[in-house]
């Protein structure tokens, strides 16, 4: 693979590595603020994935669709490949596979958190 294709690869599994991260945040507010419970232990990360796709009756909506988490959770899995190996090791048409499926769902994610800000600003009012 050419250096500058590689290099590609690397950015571009860099920010779909940051995407999720982003995502991450956001869900962590979310968990300590209005849930009061962010899970703890070795797979934190799922769970609190887990955690935003359910409805919790009387305090808030849920956070993502089905879809949504389908596709981050697939993030979350590549997030700890990015993590754990050398960028040269990366399968750069997997990479591009999961970035062409996230540039889609993107526009659905910001959506979905416009519209769990807004009902839960109508909740509140």
């Amino acid at each position: 693979m050419p250096t500058y294709q590689a290099a590609l690869t690397s950015a571009i599994a860099l920010n779909l590595h940051s995407f999720y991260t982003g995502a991450e945040r956001i869900f962590e507010v979310i968990a300590k603020q209005v849930d009061h419970y962010q899970p703890t232990g070795s797979n934190w990360h799922r769970q609190l994935l887990d955690q935003m796709l359910v409805a919790i009756p009387n305090l808030r909506p849920a956070v993502i669709s089905e879809n949504t988490y389908l596709l981050l959770d697939e993030l979350r899995r590549f997030r700890h490949v990015v993590r754990t190996v050398y960028a040269y090791q990366l399968d750069s048409q997997r990479i591009l596979e999961l970035a062409n499926k996230s540039f889609h769902y993107f526009s659905t994610f910001k959506k979905e958190i416009q519209q769990y800000i807004h009902e839960t600003r109508i909740n509140k009012e």
